[in-house]
């Protein structure tokens, strides 16, 4: 499922030239993912401190599901979803 996000995280990380990097660890990292997606809930207080609170739970919820985050990575590449 696309997230309302992607379109700007598409955007930030293209802005920064990074979005192919991005892509490349999402792929490569993919057994780990799950594992980052729980660090990140551990400083879920702190988002919601800092006011990013509903895309940094868009992103952990990206990163615990390993086909949703091999669709971002296609999205990222221009693939599509």
């Amino acid at each position: 499922m696309q997230s309302k996000y992607w379109p700007e995280w598409k955007r930030y990380l293209n802005d920064r030239g990074l979005a192919s990097l991005a892509s490349a660890l999402l792929v490569s990292t993919r057994p780990l993912l799950p594992l980052f997606a729980q660090v990140m809930v551990l400083g879920q207080p702190f988002s919601r401190v800092l006011s990013v609170g509903e895309p940094y739970q868009a992103m952990i919820e990206l990163l615990s599901d390993a086909d949703d985050a091999g669709r971002f990575s296609h999205y990222l590449q221009g693939e599509g979803v």
